[in-house]
């Protein structure tokens, strides 16, 4: 009996059913709120690249109508892509390897 008196109230049973719902509740609202953000993101990249795909097309508009120089509307281009990839957080694709010229086939010496 005397074991029994000095357990801790911390071990009672109903004290280890309301500790593990509240973990399972926590787990569940941080995957609720993972989920969230995941389609606010998605969300916003779909409206980025609908909005930059209107503007450009806005734009060759106007410079097949000869309101802008092909120099002033590959400026554009290039910085409605980059104003992408910074929203869209794409890293920059590295530059391709310094090309040795072809490789000439093994000698079957």
């Amino acid at each position: 009996m005397a074991l029994f008196a000095t357990a801790s109230p911390l071990l009672r049973p109903d004290i280890l059913i309301a500790a593990g719902l509240l973990a399972v509740l926590l787990i569940a609202g941080a995957a609720v709120i993972l989920v969230a953000e995941r389609w606010k993101r998605k969300a916003i990249a779909s409206e980025t690249k609908a909005q930059a795909a209107d503007d450009l097309a806005e734009f060759r508009t106007m410079f097949d109508q000869g309101e802008l120089t092909e120099e002033e509307y590959d400026k554009i281009r290039q910085r409605t892509a980059q104003r992408m990839k910074e929203e869209l957080r794409i890293a920059p694709t590295p530059p391709p390897p310094p090309s040795t010229g072809p490789v000439p086939p093994p000698s079957l010496n």
